[in-house]
């Protein structure tokens, strides 16, 4: 047998160190690598979470805001005025709040320092936003656009959150972002210092340079989803985190300790070298996320051995090293409740070989309240086997807090705590399917009687005070309600489950309608309030949709209101009927609206001295394609929506305006035209520049259009903007004029507090004027008030010759009426006012006395 020689035993000696060396450089060089990438992996699952609840909280403010624009009855834009300026401190990464009509023009900016720039801007130059808008529009639901550069530098993206009010859209709130403030704020410092982050919308840029990131060392991506849109995330590790964790120092100590070191002693000291660098390494990962406001943990899920970061205890208000480290502090800390949770999902995991662990739970504090705590982890596999289970602990109490606070805000109503729509149908669905089938559920739907005068004439806050002491009176009631809610601007919903028979819900009701009367005190103010009520029922076990039910009821309201106020009125199937009329006559409108149907026809308004016209009245005429030329009176009782009203308003506006050329081109330029203009169209803002541009374009004189106003408009919508809006008519040029005066009780105060031209006496005095001595009285002071004010004065509705008689007795020389002639087309209006064949005529109209 050979002797192997000392030359030989050297170098067998140092080939094993080398190997040795080399296999220990390679082990520690993995562990860091796999460190770097846990530390990736847990900074990119903490952004996504970060990013995904602060735009969680961006919504739940953005559909707080929208829950107080449907729940108003003041004009949107007005009441978006009001709400925006506490609304935007709560969304710090804004740029700008604004109020986009449905036409998809900006009406209100916010701030101020934005307004000049976008006000009035058509939000449709970008594909993406039309887009954002519709599918809010469609979803219900807010909806992102595609980013986009900002004017002012930058990137940002647009939200839009959909208002509707009963049913139908009525606006957008759009809040425009600034990606940079918003994503640094999620980031943080410390995470901003150690790893480079980039956010990207498909191809569209949100923050950084994902394209550049996605191919770094070590780089970790993720996906989030928020309101319609996906964005990529990408975060990779900076060159100083690299070196940090990528550092020689071990491998040097390594190889110097091998070469000088016998074979045995060797083994040894190479193998508890190589522990004492793994475990260094992890001391700096430690060091590193103490910086973190995150605890880490490291388990061995063969001996179940674990590591906690000092981080992890302080967390939890412990100091470090205060339990030991050991799955018995974890279930010592872990709710009762969510220990088995955890054990189950981690054992999950295991089986299915998923390496991505993510859980919620509560954990004890020091101070014994419990904390909400994400954990978040990357399980390590070696062979198939779990070996390790690496992460971090996210305290995420106070987002939860915010959360279920944001929360609690847009299922209750901002002003009253009661609950609002859409919390109403949650657990009136709720109630109704767990109802007896012996009972049945009855639904009161109330609206505040004389509540919008109040709240125009003494200001919104003593209408604010007033839907307070509503809501607390009924509270108060001694009745039990399982709900009472506030669904609109002054509308209440309380619903009751049980066997009342009829009379005791009427009785009730009745209850209900007593309590609001009682006068209060708001505002320094006497108030006095009532309600009409509509009620609906549901029977237990019967199926079907719990919003009928709603539906019913709000259609027994309506028919309440419409006999009166302080009336209460049981749903009947005949009012269904009548309410699907009334929608299908609607659909009709809206499409002859778009088809252009709907025509003006002129009533002349006479001098009854000489028989001669002096102006006509613009009526609404429906060219039906089946029913031929339809009256008023046939269709605009069913007109119930605020922008079909305007929409058939401005339809009429523009043919009287294109008429007054006509009629100067045919000599008659002394004519006027009086066109009604509703309390809809007084509350829009900027109404009187919209009408006067119309007025413009069709090369008419606003000084030769009568703008009819109602009586009752200047009493019971007499808002500051529609105060404001005739005044800035008036002073535009327009003449305005008071219609159905004498139907108010405060006629003369509106004739002195605002600048009317002519007032025009009420067809309803007029008629049968001649056999009534009361109303003969009332009429006469109408004109002499009219003389003595320097105001004309225009009497309607003349249907018989001696009514015309009794009006030119006392002076009243202008009149209209189906006596004095009936409404006319374009064509017979300008035959009728061409001049006469016969010199011997003197006048465009002989009347019959």
């Amino acid at each position: 047998m050979p002797k192997i020689g000392y030359r030989s035993v050297a170098l067998l000696v140092g080939a094993a160190l080398i190997s040795l060396t080399i296999v220990a450089f390679l082990m520690i060089r993995s562990a860091q690598h796999t460190h770097i990438e846990t530390l990736t992996q847990t900074n990119i699952r903490l952004f996504s979470v970060k990013l995904e609840s602060r735009m969680r909280e961006q919504l739940m403010v953005a559909n707080l805001f929208s829950d107080q624009l449907e729940n108003t009855r003041m004009p949107l834009a007005e009441r978006f005025k009001i709400n925006v300026g506490a609304i935007f401190p709560l969304l710090p990464d804004l740029e700008a709040v604004n109020w986009v009509n449905t036409d998809g023009i900006v009406e209100v900016a916010y701030p101020a320092t934005t307004a000049n720039k976008i006000l009035s801007q058509k939000l449709g130059q970008r594909e993406d936003t039309l887009v954002a808008l519709y599918q809010a529009r469609t979803s219900r639901e807010p909806r992102l656009s595609a980013p986009f550069q900002l004017a002012q530098g930058g990137i940002g993206f647009e939200g839009f959150v959909p208002v509707f009010q009963r049913g139908e859209i009525s606006g957008f709130i759009q809040f425009v972002f600034r990606a940079g403030p918003l994503i640094n704020s999620v980031i943080g410092p410390w995470q901003g210092q150690g790893f480079i982050v980039a956010v990207a919308d498909g191809d569209g840029l949100v923050y950084g340079n994902l394209p550049l990131l996605s191919g770094a060392e070590h780089a970790g991506s993720s996906r989030v989803t928020v309101a319609g849109r996906i964005w990529d995330l990408a975060i990779a590790p900076t060159e100083a985190t690299l070196k940090e964790n990528l550092t020689l120092l071990d491998e040097l100590v390594l190889a110097g300790g091998a070469l000088m070191s016998l074979l045995a002693s060797m083994l040894v000291v190479c193998s508890g070298r190589t522990q004492d660098a793994i475990r260094d390494s992890e001391e700096r990962f430690s060091l590193a996320m103490q910086g973190a406001s995150d605890g880490l943990y490291d388990r061995d899920l063969r001996t179940n051995e674990v590591y906690y970061s000092p981080q992890w205890f302080r967390m939890l208000g412990y100091e470090p090293d205060e339990f030991p480290h050991g799955m018995d502090t974890a279930e010592q800390l872990i709710h009762p409740d969510d220990w088995p949770k955890l054990v189950n999902e981690i054992d999950r995991l295991m089986k299915a070989g998923e390496p991505h662990f993510e859980h919620e739970m509560r954990m004890r504090h020091s101070d014994g309240s419990w904390r909400t705590i994400l954990s978040r982890a990357f399980m390590v596999f070696k062979n198939g086997r779990a070996t390790r289970l690496v992460g971090t602990n996210i305290d995420l109490t106070e987002d939860r807090v915010r959360e279920r606070a944001l929360k609690e805000a847009t299922r209750t109503d901002h002003l009253t705590g009661l609950r609002n729509r859409r919390e109403l149908r949650r657990d009136l669905t709720t109630i109704f399917y767990n109802l007896h089938k012996r009972d049945r559920l009855c639904v009161f739907h109330l609206d505040l009687d004389r509540f919008k005068a109040i709240n125009d004439t003494d200001g919104h806050q003593v209408g604010d005070a007033a839907l307070c002491e509503v809501a607390r009176r009924l509270r108060a009631l001694d009745t039990d309600f399982d709900i009472i809610a506030r669904v609109g601007g002054d509308e209440f919903v309380l619903v009751r489950a049980g066997s009342d028979t009829d009379d005791e819900i009427r009785a009730i009701a009745s209850k209900i309608m007593q309590r609001i009367a009682d006068p209060f005190s708001a505002g320094g103010k006497q108030i006095r309030l009532g309600a009409s009520v509509g009620v609906a029922f549901a029977q237990g076990g019967s199926g079907g949709d719990i919003r009928d039910t709603l539906e019913n009821a709000d259609i027994a309201l309506i028919h309440a209101k419409d006999e009166g106020r302080g009336r209460c009125r049981f749903f009947t199937h005949a009012m269904r009927q009548e309410a699907v009329r009334r929608a299908r006559m609607q659909h009709d409108i809206t499409l002859g609206l778009q088809r252009n149907e709907f025509i003006a026809h002129f009533q002349p308004q006479v001098d009854m001295e000489t028989g001669r016209i002096i102006g006509f009245e613009a009526l609404a005429r429906w060219d039906h394609p089946d029913r031929g030329i339809l009256s008023a009176g046939e269709f605009i009782s069913h007109i119930n929506s605020s922008s079909l009203a305007i929409k058939l308003d401005r339809a009429i506006l523009r043919q009287a305006c294109r008429l007054l050329p006509m009629l100067a081109e045919a000599g008659r330029g002394d004519i006027t035209v009086s066109v009604n203009i509703s309390a809809e169209q007084l509350s829009e803002a900027d109404i009187a520049r919209k009408l006067g541009e119309i007025v413009r374009q069709a090369g008419a004189d606003p000084a030769r259009l009568h703008l009819e106003i109602l009586e009752t408009t200047l009493l019971e919508d007499a808002s500051p903007v529609v105060i404001e809006n005739i005044r800035e008519l008036a002073a535009r040029g327009f003449r305005i004029e008071l219609d159905d005066f004498g139907t108010g009780h405060t006629a003369i105060s509106s004739v002195l507090n605002f600048p009317i031209s002519r007032i025009k006496i009420a067809g309803s005095l007029v008629a049968g004027v001649d056999q009534d001595t009361r109303r003969k009285s009332i009429i006469h002071s109408i004109v002499e008030l009219g003389e003595n004010l320097g105001v004309d004065v225009l009497a309607e509705g003349m249907e018989t010759a001696s009514e015309v008689a009794f009006l030119k007795s006392i002076s009243c020389r202008v009149g209209q009426g189906f006596h004095l002639d009936r409404p006319l087309s374009v064509a017979e209006l300008l035959e009728r006012i061409k001049p006469a064949a016969s010199p011997s005529r003197q006048s465009d109209l002989e009347l019959s006395d």
